[in-house]
């Protein structure tokens, strides 16, 4: 079994301050960025805006209980991508436990009071998953990008609807100057779509429409047509997510007013 490296990020749910000190001693024993969230709503918040390898979430917290917590996660993960490992912590240690943390989402399980040995096996499980890629980062912050409007959903889903109508007469734009070898036009809109593209907070999109924006500033047409494939697959990676941000309220929380 592959042993999982150390110094991965991950963060403890948990409210009992004696469970906390265990938990964040004995992950930072093994090398590992322990960071803390003391019920489950915190976690989701947390998991939102963060960039956690693992989870380890205790199934009894206020607020908001371990379930709930990871059916939230999954649901953000199915509108806007990525999967957030999360290892279930639990007293209770019954027949049928871990069938139930696994149901509900859950990548793993832990018995508490939790050991090092038990730390231990459940991240090489996670690093052994036979096949399993390291996942992409979302294509779009939804949070970042809810920020750069202070927090206005209204707003942000006017300027995503915008974004979904002019983008792909920009790209034609860049094909079309392409083209032409009109390097002027080829950087106007390449400048154009990078703007749009960084007021959306989309990391992907923004880094390869900087780099065809550079590319056209030189001139460097066979450059420019070598980069334009990296743009094409991100923006095929983003659009599905903004269009799912607008058509789908009830599923969203930023299209519920």
């Amino acid at each position: 079994m592959r042993e999982a490296r150390a110094g991965l990020r991950i963060l403890v749910a948990e409210d009992n301050p004696v469970n906390q000190a265990l938990a964040l001693r004995l992950l930072g024993r093994e090398g590992h960025h322990a960071s803390l969230a003391r019920n489950g709503r915190e976690a989701v918040g947390l998991v939102a805006t963060g960039h956690f390898d693992a989870v380890f979430m205790d199934v009894q917290m206020p607020e908001m209980d371990g379930f709930a917590a990871t059916a939230d996660i999954r649901q953000r993960e199915r509108l806007f991508g990525g999967h957030t490992p999360i290892i279930a912590m639990t007293a209770h240690a019954l027949k049928g436990d871990r069938e139930r943390c696994l149901n509900a989402g859950m990548d793993g399980y832990i018995p508490k009071p939790i050991s090092i040995a038990a730390i231990r096996a459940e991240l090489q499980k996670l690093a052994a998953y036979p096949g399993r890629p390291a996942p992409e980062p979302p294509a779009w912050d939804y949070e970042q990008a809810r920020t750069r409007t202070a927090e206005d959903d209204v707003l942000l889903r006017e300027i995503v609807k915008i974004f979904l109508s002019e983008s792909p007469g920009l790209l034609a734009r860049i094909e079309q100057s392409l083209a032409d070898h009109d390097g002027d036009g080829l950087e106007r809109a390449a400048h154009s779509l990078k703007g749009q593209i960084r007021c959306l907070a989309a990391p992907q999109a923004l880094t390869a429409a900087e780099n065809l924006e550079e590319k056209a500033r030189l001139r460097d047409f066979p450059a420019v047509a070598a980069a334009l494939p990296e743009l094409d697959n991100a923006m095929a990676r983003l659009n599905p997510q903004l269009r799912r941000f607008c058509e789908e309220p009830s599923e969203n929380p930023a299209c519920r007013r």
